[in-house]
């Protein structure tokens, strides 16, 4: 009798270890779902951007997006991230906008020259000695005329939050001129673009689109003879080392426009989206005033490497340019307003 008793006891006891051992794995389940979900949701929060650009580590573009990236990490507290792709990493100029546009890249930043192809009303800059001085511009940058043309870039699928810039443009040649007229018929590289086309033309030129990847290699080969583009390109590119001589012509004021795509910018709250234009509103800032101040150290580079410098008269190259306006009549409204900031 003890013994059947002490059976049942026993049998009880395991069936209650059992029960209990039961309990605990069906109350530590949910603890491991909940924690699994914090995490996902933790990480949801976060948001990385790709921002691309055209330029070495050492270019002002490279200043601006590093600038971007550090503020909007600290204004969102580490939750937005940038990610900067350098010296095309992510496509030529034309895709990154492209992928800007269709939403497979986050941001990028593009030339005017570049940007135009997708709104034609940003090829208004191209139009030769447009814009007088850096004061000149200032004031152009910061008035209607730039809204307007945020306007129109957002109906066209690209959202611009700063204008940068190249900066004004000259020439590079290995030929040696004292005027314009000594480079009369020469070949000069330029960005496909119909207005310095007809700039060059102009000038007494024959213009050539070639990518400034394939320009370094056109003139040491002799397929063009010269290049026009803003100082630090021709120091990013080495161009002292196939060219000998700087014409300062500044004939054009080109702008950059920094963009983020529609499509991740829809996404953002509104807060997030504060945060990102005050990063970039920074980066703006930062981008001009290395621009601007690595114009001098450019040009001191250039010559330290060889190359002459020579002052060409902007006023004769400019009436002689005179006539490529009357081709652009549909700028004339905002050719009047950058005409009224002089």
């Amino acid at each position: 009798m003890k013994k059947r008793i002490f059976a049942i006891v026993l049998i009880l006891a395991l069936v209650a270890a059992c029960l209990c051992g039961c309990g605990n794995s069906g109350s530590s389940a949910p603890e491991t779902q909940n924690t699994t979900a914090t995490d996902a949701e933790a990480t949801a929060k976060t948001i990385n951007l790709k921002f691309g650009h055209a330029a070495s580590e050492s270019h002002f573009l490279h200043v601006g997006a590093t600038v971007f990236k550090e503020k909007l990490e600290e204004l969102s507290n580490g939750t937005m991230t940038v990610d900067i792709y350098p010296n095309g990493t992510l496509g030529t100029l034309r895709e990154m906008v492209e992928g800007v546009q269709n939403g497979d890249i986050d941001m990028c930043v593009a030339i005017s020259t570049v940007v135009e192809s997708f709104c034609p009303e940003v090829a208004v800059f191209d139009l030769p000695f447009l814009v007088d001085d850096l004061d000149h511009a200032d004031r152009i940058m910061n008035s209607e005329l730039t809204e307007y043309l945020d306007e129109k870039l957002e109906e066209n699928g690209l959202i611009n939050l700063g204008w940068w810039e190249v900066g004004f443009r000259s020439m590079i040649f290995k030929q040696e001129a004292s005027s314009i007229d000594d480079l009369a018929g020469l070949q000069i590289r330029i960005m496909s673009s119909e207005t310095f086309e007809k700039m060059m033309k102009a000038l007494g030129l024959n213009p050539v689109v070639i990518d400034n990847s394939e320009l370094y290699t056109a003139l040491q080969q002799g397929a063009v003879d010269g290049a026009e583009n803003g100082y630090s390109e021709f120091v990013d590119y080495s161009m002292y080392e196939v060219t000998n001589y700087l014409y300062q012509t500044r004939h054009v004021y080109s702008p950059m426009c920094c963009m983020i795509s529609p499509a991740v910018w829809e996404s953002l709250t509104e807060e997030q989206q504060a945060w990102v234009q005050q990063a970039a509103d920074a980066a703006t800032a930062a981008a001009v005033a290395d621009s601007r101040a690595k114009v001098d150290v450019c040009i001191e580079t250039l010559i330290e490497k060889g190359m002459t410098v020579v002052e060409f008269d902007r006023e004769d190259l400019k009436n002689r340019c005179a006539s490529v306006y009357a081709e652009y009549p549909q700028f004339d409204e905002m050719v009047e307003i950058i005409n009224s900031y002089r």
